[in-house]
């Protein structure tokens, strides 16, 4: 089994979007590799809190049924992740975001990606390009496609 830090660009993707969005493909094909069994997924603590905000945003801002929301955060929590706590990835983090100009929040995912030596997937383009030096970054590519 293989195992990558995935962030929250991906994981809200898994609930958010129509099937036929290219960026709910993509998020998707790792979702597949997870319930296979072949993947073991890494995150901060940060990871069910970040989430879920999107939800509510969702919920607030675009329509979102707070009940489906409600569906959605119960779904994610019974995802089995790897969570590290944020004081373990704290202190590497913020210098990280000060030497990429990235927030603390975006390095924590990057920090556990470095110390793991293990790939880190996320759909936001932004922080790829600014961490591709750091660890390897990976952006999921369409090859499948599962529901939540």
């Amino acid at each position: 089994m293989s195992s990558c830090v995935v962030d929250a660009s991906v994981v809200a993707r898994w609930f958010l979007g129509e099937e036929t969005d290219a960026l709910v493909q993509r998020a998707l094909t790792l979702l597949v590799e997870y319930r296979s069994g072949r993947l073991n997924l890494h995150a901060p603590e940060l990871l069910f809190v970040e989430v879920p905000n999107v939800f509510w945003k969702q919920v607030r801002f675009a329509g979102l049924l707070p009940a489906d929301a409600n569906k959605a955060v119960a779904q994610l929590l019974a995802y089995e992740f790897v969570l590290h706590s944020h004081a373990s990835l704290a202190g590497d983090s913020f210098e990280l975001a000060l030497a990429h100009r990235i927030s603390v929040y975006d390095a924590a995912y990057v920090t556990l990606a470095k110390r793991g030596s293990v790939p880190f997937w996320t759909l936001d383009q932004k922080l790829a390009r600014a961490v591709s030096g750091t660890v390897d970054v990976r952006i999921p590519e369409v090859t499948s496609s599962a529901a939540p």
